[in-house]
């Protein structure tokens, strides 16, 4: 195993761990796991996505209401600038 990870980095392409275990020791049959490594990642429950969208769409609507003032703040310099 240490040797095909050397050729591989020698090479220009070295693999990662994942890779140089189904290299050495063959795919597993079983889903979500690595022969050698163990079980892979788990996937995240729907509530922790659900909680990371809610966070990018509050991110969003202040940048939005950021937005606003400043195209607010512009329209009324340029009204001013008018006068």
């Amino acid at each position: 195993m240490v040797a095909i990870r050397d050729e591989a980095a020698l090479s220009g392409t070295p693999l990662s761990a994942e890779e140089l275990s189904i290299k050495c020791l063959g795919e597993a049959k079983t889903k979500n796991y690595i022969r050698g490594l163990g079980n892979g990642p788990k996937p995240s429950t729907y509530l922790s996505k659900s909680n990371s969208q809610s966070a990018r769409e509050d991110r969003l609507q202040k940048l939005q209401r950021d937005l606003d003032l400043i195209r607010d703040e512009q329209r009324r310099e340029r009204e001013e600038e008018k006068t």
